[in-house]
């Protein structure tokens, strides 16, 4: 992390909202909560392998950083975590939870938000040592950000090419305190065939094969769009610009 005294002395006055993203769907959490914050505000974004230079300009010019982690360093994120005014971790998806994860769940400030996907097994340890809020996420009945009423089809998909019926899209719902929201998630023409396969089996309540990443990925959207007040239709409107990942 880069960032002089100056900087610094700005950064500790305007205490931007840092939104960090760990797990192993980060690329596509990330990708689907910047799509959500950019339609609304000015957010500057740094990529996984791009070291965070923070300068005068660009704390006044953006409203929020969002920084897609493989917490390898996570000091600098303590540090800016420290002086964020909101401070959101967001683990889009573990099999178990790191060390050096669990430093930055106790390192969370009371005034942050922890975000975690309540589909896997949530370790009694970050429930309990976290002094954050916390935001669940998933297919689950308990979950804070639920998904549900998934479906496959091609209803309002645009065709690939002109001389190509409609693609295949997602549409589900986002329950949340009791308010719902359709959401409709369909892939760039470069993710065409690939996003279909991935998403056929899709039919079962919860979605149990592969293509629920980019549902988690819109709850977690979804879930940090909230703490920055956003409301559940702004929301949707701006996934229907989701794109997931081109095929490379």
């Amino acid at each position: 992390m880069k960032m002089n005294f100056l900087t610094k002395l700005v950064f500790y006055w305007k205490k931007p909202p840092i939104i960090a993203v760990c797990g192993k769907e980060r690329v596509l959490s990330a990708q689907a909560i910047y799509q959500v914050l950019s339609r609304y505000l000015k957010i500057k974004k740094f990529e996984i392998e791009e070291e965070m230079v923070f300068s005068i300009n660009s704390l006044f010019q953006n409203k929020a950083f969002l920084v897609e982690t493989d917490l390898k360093n996570p000091e600098d994120l303590i540090e800016l975590f420290k002086k964020s005014r909101l401070p959101i971790l967001v683990i889009s998806d573990v099999d178990e939870i790191p060390n050096s994860v669990l430093r930055l769940v106790k390192e969370l400030p009371s005034r942050g938000i922890l975000i975690l996907n309540s589909d896997n097994k949530i370790p009694a340890e970050i429930k309990s040592e976290c002094p954050a809020r916390i935001f669940t996420f998933g297919f689950e009945e308990t979950s804070l950000f639920r998904a549900s009423d998934v479906k496959l089809n091609d209803q309002g998909a645009e065709p690939l090419a002109k001389d190509q019926g409609p693609v295949l899209g997602i549409n589900f719902k986002i329950n949340y305190k009791g308010n719902i929201v359709p959401v409709w998630l369909t892939p760039t023409p470069n993710f065409g065939v690939e996003f279909e396969e991935r998403c056929s089996s899709l039919a079962s309540p919860k979605g149990s094969a592969v293509g629920k990443e980019h549902i988690y990925a819109a709850l977690t959207a979804a879930a940090v769009g909230t703490a920055l007040n956003l409301n559940l239709v702004e929301i949707s409107q701006a996934l229907k610009a989701y794109q997931g990942l081109p095929k490379a």
